[in-house]
């Protein structure tokens, strides 16, 4: 076995070990070798392990299967390249295996993130987000109406995307659930290039743009709804076709050491807007941020190219 790779799988042992330590006789561990051609290689492939190929050729296995009562989740093939990942691999097969029942999470959206039957007024339908489907593997998603006067009191989470023209009443809702403890984790867009009002004669449809201004301003944070970020750095395209409102971000945008962005090479970030921190209370972490050489345009010149938007 290769030095580095027999150096990581002692790193993957003593995370386990730390489970154990944390968990005591909640947890229980056996470590199997499956040779080959063996019972435990046939039981291992049962379980879910697949086989990984060394540079000769030769296979071995390194994953791990968690299971309680008839429940089973397995890591096929734990590798190097997702070692950050792989506490938060554990603490998910964990979870699944460990209830029998899902957690509830809520979603407010001010788009179709479930996907939308036959809308007679746009004349066409949509599957959901690949979001929803990613969440519907680990959550029960209960759907939150955009006007709701209260958030369920069996949702400790809530995800609140494009909350585009929402009430003061719903912005109560929202403080007093977090009030409660409830974590809540909010999208707004300034500039919803997708999600254009609707069209009236004479007069091209406008992107919707998105905040929650009651809130924001009493949290001290601000986000102008009515401008976007423009970025000589980041901007997309060439020649007329260069527009600075469309952003390819690099590895350098990111936050190399949160575990939500440590792994994200490219983003593009078309249209979007930014945030301005003005209480000196709020523990901030960036996980994105524009260049230097940045500035906030009005809606009105987002979608600009060429000379005139580098002007």
């Amino acid at each position: 076995v290769p030095v580095p790779l027999r150096g990581f799988a002692q790193r993957v042992e003593d995370l386990v070990r730390e489970f154990k330590n944390a968990a005591g006789d909640k947890v229980m561990i056996e470590r199997l070798d499956p040779k080959p051609d063996s019972e435990i290689e046939d039981s291992a492939q049962l379980d879910g392990i697949e086989p990984q190929q060394l540079a000769s050729g030769e296979q071995f296995y390194l994953g791990i299967a968690v299971s309680q009562l008839d429940r089973k989740q397995a890591i096929p093939a734990i590798s190097p390249q997702r070692e950050r990942l792989l506490e938060y691999d554990l603490v998910r097969a964990i979870a699944r295996v460990g209830s029998a029942e899902r957690p509830k999470i809520g979603l407010m959206a001010g788009l179709p993130v479930l996907g939308e039957k036959f809308n007679p007024f746009t004349r066409q339908s949509s599957e959901p987000w690949v979001l929803a489907n990613e969440l519907k593997r680990d959550f029960d998603v209960q759907e939150v109406p955009l006007m709701a006067k209260e958030i369920d009191k069996d949702l400790n989470v809530l995800l609140v995307i494009h909350p585009r023209e929402v009430p003061p009443q719903t912005e109560y809702a929202l403080d007093q659930f977090v009030m409660r403890g409830g974590k809540l984790t909010a999208f707004v867009d300034p500039y919803a290039y997708f999600d254009q009002g609707p069209q009236m004669p004479g007069v091209p449809p406008q992107p919707s743009s998105s905040t929650l201004p009651t809130l924001f301003k009493a949290w001290g944070v601000s986000m102008d709804p009515g401008k976007v970020v423009s970025d000589v750095v980041f901007g997309s395209g060439g020649g007329a076709r260069y527009t600075p409102t469309v952003l390819s971000l690099n590895r350098t945008a990111f936050n190399r050491d949160d575990i939500v962005t440590t792994q994200i090479e490219t983003l593009l970030y078309a249209f979007g807007g930014a945030f301005e921190i003005k209480s000196s209370e709020l523990k901030v972490l960036e996980l994105v941020q524009s260049s230097p050489n940045a500035m906030l345009v009005d809606n009105a010149n987002a979608t600009k190219s060429g000379d005139e938007a580098t002007r």
